[in-house]
């Protein structure tokens, strides 16, 4: 493969990943993968609207912990009459006076009942304003059962956004160290392109001697000169690939596009996770990812909203006790009333029990959800798990690859010295030996991205690269 083929593949395998270190005067930040995680865990605006998602839910709870004590409810009323309230005749007037006169006749009796009942008003009137305060304490009993479950639901909200922020800690986190692995990726190829550079730029040299010398023809010189060109186009474009994917890192660590970072090599050790098997890993991530203990908090909800819906069968009986004070009124209430409050729908057009099937279906789904996740859980253990195998034993082969390209590339240019090849087969050799070269940095770098993904599919939490300074 020709080195031209080699330096665009790492610039288009490098444009579309994503990608902490503050920087002094300008200078470039030194990080290590580990300290690029901290700090993109502390500045980034999803972590911290995360921990505002938390608060709310909290905020949540604590008010359906509120609902289990008594309620206290105060009422003011003030009513103003045109004419004072009785319970007499005497704001009766002249004409209805006279009307029930005219309907009494010469009855004795009835005339005797009208005029006891015209004099009444002046003993009973109200005054001509109402004044009420009450106060009053209700304290719900069987809606307790409804309350409780509603409690459970807010506190089990609480832990799901925990959860949640766990769950997108550990992907900011897969994100920064495979960003940062991209761009020690891409800068291997730019170096691996450095080099093909020079070796060629030496050849152009040595081939321009031999043009003079009368040695070789021009074509062999321009072929040289053509491949100098070509290689020196795709380490501009390789270069500016190092770019955006540093560009990419600071977005991720919520830094300016232009921030110098530089990200410190790792060690690599192929004996990691090596002991691990399959079955083992895939026990592990059933135990450990937040995404199983999410889906687990949403069931527990699921079964509270059940056993709330069935609350709304159940009457709802509360305790009352009230106080009342009042000026105006001729009847006035007693001071103090104490007693039970009995409310229930006996007919609702079957609105609980739709309710109790909603409720039901929703744990159903789930438990169906959950089915699912675990299956792709799996499956992205077992993909993890098998690049590492791949990565391990690629980095093997190509290690052969890469011996064999630098002594193909030593025999051609002796060859080319005595005049028994052409340009073409140096040149052509030069282009294995990147190749090989930049195979060799990406088989390495892949396998730690391999790596870092099987430790985000175990739902693991600890450093991977080494831990801050």
């Amino acid at each position: 493969m020709k080195s031209a083929s080699w330096s665009i593949m790492i610039v288009l395998v490098f444009i579309s990943w994503p990608g902490p270190g503050l920087s002094e005067e300008g200078q470039p930040s030194q990080l290590t993968i580990e300290q690029a995680v901290g700090l993109a865990l502390k500045q980034s605006p999803q972590i911290r609207g995360a921990d505002f998602e938390i608060a709310a839910f909290d905020a949540q709870r604590k008010i359906a912990r509120s609902r289990f004590g008594p309620v206290l409810q105060l009422e003011l009323r003030a009513l103003f009459y045109n004419a004072p309230p009785s319970i007499g005749g005497g704001s009766m007037s002249e004409e209805d006076l006279a009307g029930l006169q005219q309907l009494a006749g010469t009855d004795p009796f009835d005339n005797a009942m009208i005029q006891m009942f015209n004099g009444l008003p002046s003993m009973f009137e109200s005054e001509k304003y109402d004044f009420n305060t009450t106060v009053r304490v209700v304290q719900p009993l069987t809606q307790l059962y409804a309350i409780y479950h509603g409690y459970k639901l807010s506190e089990l909200g609480v832990d799901v956004a925990q959860v949640a922020k766990t769950r997108a800690e550990d992907d900011l986190a897969y994100r920064v160290r495979e960003t940062c692995l991209r761009i020690l990726q891409v800068q291997a190829g730019v170096r691996a392109l450095e080099q093909a550079e020079q070796t060629v730029a030496v050849h152009v040299e040595r081939a321009g001697h031999f043009l003079d010398s009368g040695l070789i023809g021009r074509n062999d010189v321009l072929q040289a000169k053509a491949r100098l060109a070509g290689l020196r186009g795709d380490l501009l474009a390789a270069r500016h690939g190092a770019k955006l994917a540093r560009a990419n890192l600071a977005m991720l660590l919520a830094m300016p596009a232009d921030s110098q970072i530089e990200v410190t090599e790792p060690s690599l050790n192929l004996d990691t996770h090596q002991s691990l098997s399959l079955a083992k890993a895939q026990a592990l991530a059933a135990a450990q990812r937040p995404e199983l203990q999410e889906l687990n908090l949403r069931m527990n909800q699921a079964d509270h909203g059940v056993k709330a819906a069935w609350s709304g069968h159940i009457p709802q009986v509360s305790a009352i006790a009230m106080y009342q004070h009042n000026e105006g009124s001729l009847m006035k209430p007693p001071a103090w009333t104490g007693g039970l409050m009995l409310t229930w729908n006996v007919w609702e057009w079957g609105a609980t029990h739709y309710g109790i099937e909603a409720a039901e279906a929703n744990r159903m789904r789930v438990a169906t959800a959950k089915e699912e996740l675990i299956r792709g859980i799996q499956l992205q253990v077992h993909s993890a798990w098998l690049k590492i195998q791949e990565s391990r034993e690629r980095i093997e082969i190509v290690k052969t690859e890469l011996t064999q390209a630098e002594e193909q590339l030593r025999i051609e240019q002796e060859l080319y010295e005595q005049q028994q090849n052409t340009s073409t087969d140096v040149l052509d050799a030069q282009s294995r030996l990147t190749g090989a070269l930049v195979k060799r940095d990406s088989a390495q770098y892949e396998y730690m991205i391999a790596l870092a993904a099987l430790h985000k599919a175990l739902g693991r939490r600890e450093a991977m690269f080494g831990g801050p300074e």
